[in-house]
Parts: C-alpha cells; sequence; structure tokens
C-alpha cells in the first residue's frame, strides 16, 4: 500500500511512478514475451528477458529530479526458414522462380478439355 504525506501526496513507489506508466510499460513488454514464448516459429527453451531501467536526473538543488523510465523486451528470434529457386532466362532477362520448374505442376490452372473421338461403325 502506498504511504501517503499529511499533504495528501503519494511516496513515490513502483505501481504510482509516472501515474502508473512505469508498471503499465512493463506490462506492455511482459505480454510480447508470453506471446513469443506461445509463437511455435521461436526456439522454446531460448531465454527472453524483461527490462525495467528506471534513471533519475537531480537537479544542481538536488531538490528535484527529472526521472526516465524505459521498457524493453529482448525475445527470442523466429526461425529462419529454406526454400529452393531455379534461375534461368526469360525475353533476356535473368530471372528465379521458386520451385524446380522442371517438375510439373500437381493441378492445372485450367482443366484439360475432354477430347471427343469418334468411333468407327
Amino acid at each position: 500500500m502506498t504511504e501517503k504525506l499529511p499533504t495528501g501526496e503519494e511516496v513515490m513507489d513502483l505501481t504510482n511512478l509516472s501515474e502508473g506508466m512505469a508498471v503499465e510499460l512493463f506490462n506492455i513488454e511482459l505480454q510480447k514475451v508470453i506471446n513469443n514464448m506461445a509463437d511455435v516459429n521461436s526456439p522454446a527453451k531460448a531465454r527472453r528477458t524483461v527490462t525495467l531501467k528506471v534513471t533519475f536526473v537531480p537537479d544542481e538543488t538536488r531538490q528535484v529530479s527529472d526521472v526516465l523510465i524505459d521498457c524493453e523486451s529482448k525475445l527470442a528470434a523466429h526461425r529462419g526458414v529454406k526454400t529452393q529457386i531455379a534461375l534461368g532466362m526469360y525475353n533476356g532477362k535473368h530471372i528465379a522462380v521458386e520451385g524446380n520448374i522442371n517438375q510439373g505442376k500437381l493441378f492445372d490452372k485450367e482443366p484439360s478439355k475432354p477430347r471427343v473421338v469418334k468411333m468407327s461403325e
């Protein structure tokens, strides 16, 4: 519980620092870590961190201080993916297409039309 002075002001603590923004910033980064841990595209056992940094810069009188609040998370990187491309020439220009162009497609874009063949009578 936050301590109050006789004048009504609250003594500063983490929960009321910048009207609760320090806790809110931490919770935002914490949610990023939770989402990253649930992401199957990131390594399960990788370490993640949330860092809350509070910097105090007092003035010459030592009666007033600026307070800088920074919060950041370090997440596990997404796993890389692998594909294969085929290189060739088309209309005089070097091109690349994904996959093996020498292999036929499993499904044609347009089904071939049936041919009518006359049977001899």
